[in-house]
């Protein structure tokens, strides 16, 4: 299993020279599971050659797992899954690998059903974890801590073939932990192998400044000219000689530490690799023979639970300034538990993530709500809200693979009034678009606690009768009814619910 850990000031890992870091995250991934499970499959593949180099895009299947504690707090939000997405796509470019979102068949897009503090901050639970998994995809369980310890940031469990990582590294800032996780998922070793408990930096190296032949970990100490990279720590001969200096250099700086190979000659690690340890580059890259181990990975009979046909929706999404319909600009609303939120469909887009919230900050609060919903839905009717409130709302279209596209933003206010449930069973209802024009036909939007029979009917200002539909069966939760208005001249109409237990009544204007 790799593990990343967070250094702090008060904790000694393993040997005193890590302990004298604080700040820096390192993988507990040991040598010997390195040795074991990732060195048998690259000298494999090297001797296969380049036979596993593809020019194709290959899509790979992934799902997240966003767990919570055993009161089902704590869950991780959608939208960093979207961002950390996107942050994938970028570090897998040069494989061709695109990652995109695999739905579960009963779990769906995001599996947000383990509430369990034996995952969450545990992971002891991995028949629960396990009972949840994707079976054709890559699984990710996002957590608050990795093994209750508070520095541990993630995980690549080879056992089991799943990822684990702190939810606080899911956030698509660029940070690169889930693609160092995915890149040991495709049997990259660390380019410092053999250094993972203790860095060269002459705390604790008798012979520094020059490199032992061979490493703390059991790997030869790779030469600075390459003469046994075959051989010595990753055995992947493009990534150069690094004995863990990411752990000991400042950031992403060029190392200028004075250490020297075992044959005396000046080191030049490459800093900013996925698969190393410096902090905070902002270009990770993979080198060529990297890529070459991960499309062999991919390319073998171990991966073909990842093999797929899947195309995607489109491969950009265009976000259209005026996305947003209703409520927008601070508007206040009719009532505060009927709020009708409307927005554009948006070629391309199979999803829709919507998010509100008191807060332009949108998590910040207790009052944050997120759905994501089918992109044949472009209306939601809320009826939780408070009174009195300004609220801030905002949708993000997406697809399975294209999830980097900006959300757009508005706001409303809700009032003290509350509306008038004069129908048994009615929770909520609401009409749009309105105003509506007479060319185009208008919808009314129902929430029900249970199923009744009702009649739809639109009556003038004079009280006639201009449209009726009767005998509409309703079911429990959300149905929406289209209405014609076809005809009907400008000015303010009355759409009737009728029971035999009573009627609810909403003002509709047709506006040309």
């Amino acid at each position: 299993m790799k593990v990343f850990i967070s250094v702090l000031l008060a904790v000694a890992c393993c040997v005193s020279s890590v302990s004298a870091q604080q700040g820096l995250s390192v993988c507990g991934n040991t040598t010997a599971q390195q040795m074991e499970h990732m060195l048998p499959r690259v000298r494999t593949y090297q001797q296969q050659a380049l036979t596993s180099e593809r020019n194709e895009v290959q899509y790979i299947p992934i799902f997240f797992h966003l767990t919570a504690d055993a009161a089902g707090e704590g869950r991780h939000k959608d939208r960093f899954v979207l961002d950390q997405l996107c942050d994938m796509n970028e570090a897998y470019a040069p494989m061709d690998f695109r990652f995109y979102l695999k739905p579960h068949t009963t779990y769906g897009l995001i599996d947000r059903s383990i509430n369990s503090n034996s995952v969450y901050s545990g992971q002891t639970n991995e028949f629960l974890m396990n009972s949840r998994r994707n079976q054709n995809a890559l699984n990710v369980y996002v957590v608050n801590q990795v093994f209750d310890d508070p520095n541990i940031l993630g995980f690549n469990n080879s056992d089991r073939d799943w990822v684990v990582a702190r939810k606080d590294q899911i956030n698509g800032n660029g940070n690169g932990t889930l693609a160092h996780e995915a890149g040991h998922f495709f049997a990259l070793p660390h380019t410092f192998l053999g250094y993972e408990g203790n860095p060269f930096d002459g705390v604790n190296d008798p012979t520094w400044p020059v490199a032992p032949v061979v490493s703390p970990g059991g790997p030869l100490t790779e030469r600075a000219d390459g003469s046994n990279c075959q051989s010595a720590a990753d055995e992947i001969c493009d990534t150069p000689e690094d004995y863990n200096f990411g752990l000991v250099n400042n950031g992403c700086n060029l190392y200028t530490g004075a250490a020297l190979d075992p044959l005396s000659n000046p080191v030049d690690p490459m800093e900013n690799n996925f698969m190393g340890y410096f902090i905070g580059c902002s270009n990770y890259q993979f080198t060529p023979g990297q890529v070459s181990v991960v499309l062999a990975d991919r390319a073998s009979n171990d991966r073909n639970y990842l093999d797929n046909t899947f195309t995607p929706a489109s491969e950009e999404i265009s976000v259209p300034n005026d996305l947003l319909i209703s409520p927008i600009g601070g508007a206040t609303q009719e009532f505060y538990d009927e709020v009708l939120l409307q927005w554009q469909s948006v070629p391309g887009a199979t999803y829709y993530l919507i998010e509100f919230d008191i807060s332009t900050l949108f998590a910040t609060t207790t009052n944050f709500q997120s759905v994501i919903v089918p992109a044949t839905t472009t209306s939601l009717l809320y009826t939780t809200l408070q009174s009195n409130r300004n609220y801030y709302w905002r949708v993000r279209p997406f697809n399975e693979y294209v999830t980097c596209a900006p959300a757009k933003t508005s706001s409303f206010r809700t009032p003290v009034t509350s509306s008038v449930k004069s129908i048994e069973g009615l929770n909520a209802w609401n009409i749009y678009p309105n105003p509506v024009s007479p060319d185009d036909k208008a919808y009314v939007a129902i929430q029900a606690n249970n199923g009744f029979t009702t009649s739809l009917s639109i009556v003038n200002p004079a009280g006639s009768l201009v449209y009726e539909q009767n005998g509409i069966n309703l079911n429990a939760g959300d149905t929406t009814l289209e209405i014609s208005t076809e005809g009907l001249a400008n000015g303010v109409y009355f759409v009737v619910l009728s029971t035999e237990k009573g009627r609810a009544v909403r003002k509709l204007t047709v506006m040309k």
